[in-house]
């Protein structure tokens, strides 16, 4: 992450079509409207994506975070279609969990009949 206090380690906590948004051990000199960006990679689906956006939102969480909320300043259509994958990847996990959770209570009922 780099912004006007230059490259600092940060965890992103979202990211969407429209902007992205992570929390950082200060937020010291930094103020909306400033340009950031975010380089972010993703070691599971190895993607790399440079972000770049404005910042829209501060917000301390705790004394040792800060909450940052960026609108994208440049679109980037690969972003777009990472996102649609991990939504992808989330709503078939999601699935998964469903069908087992289904299965152990249809063994347990069965048991008890």
């Amino acid at each position: 992450m780099s912004g006007p206090l230059g490259a600092i380690q940060v965890t992103v906590k979202d990211v969407s079509a429209t902007g992205f948004s992570y929390t950082a051990s200060s937020g010291k000199g930094a103020t909306t409207g400033e340009s950031v960006k975010l380089v972010f990679e993703d070691h599971i689906h190895y993607n790399k994506f440079e972000l770049y956006g404005t910042l829209v939102r501060i917000v301390e969480i705790d004394e040792s975070r800060v909450q940052f909320g960026c609108a994208l300043t440049k679109p980037d259509s690969k972003l777009e279609e990472y996102i649609a994958l991990r939504q992808r990847a989330q709503a078939r996990h999601i699935q998964q969990q469903l069908i087992e959770r289904s299965k152990e209570t249809y063994l347990k009922d069965k048991k008890s009949w």
